[in-house]
């Protein structure tokens, strides 16, 4: 049974004059109110379907820093495309934590184009479905 995430407000913090809010599990609404004044979101998503969102203007390292979020998988998410960097995640994880990222999908489209960052690992992922219909090949044979 997938746990059910519930959105809320996570943090406001202003760094360079300028202040960032950062949301969880945004609902579909919370997206688009967002959308209305900021062009492109960064997010961190993390295994257990957790996802933290913020304005794409400040950066990954200073919003881990500012908001004290958990490292995780990065994105950049657009209109037309979604920009995915790895970090320490193997394609297990990365699966998994797409499956469980219930709220990720009101950010985007499973049919967004995506681009990978930070291995050449990732090759067979060309979509979201892709990700999401990942099965771990067995490495042994036995008899």
């Amino acid at each position: 049974m997938k746990r059910l995430i519930k959105s809320k407000w996570y943090a406001t913090e202003k760094f360079l004059d300028k202040t960032y809010e950062c949301f969880t599990n945004p609902t579909f609404d919370e997206v688009n109110d967002l959308r209305k004044n900021i062009e492109s979101l960064r997010a961190v998503l993390l295994e257990d379907g957790t996802l933290y969102i913020w304005d794409a203007n400040l950066v990954h390292i200073q919003a881990l820093h500012l908001f004290k979020i958990p490292n995780g998988i990065h994105l950049i998410v657009e209109s037309n495309k979604l920009e995915i960097y790895i970090n320490d995640f193997d394609k297990n994880s990365l699966s998994q934590a797409f499956k469980n990222a219930i709220s990720l999908y009101n950010l985007i489209d499973k049919n967004i184009p995506i681009y990978f960052y930070g291995g050449n690992i990732y090759k067979e992922f060309k979509t979201i479905d892709d990700i999401l219909n990942y099965k771990p090949k067995n490495k042994f044979k036995f008899w």
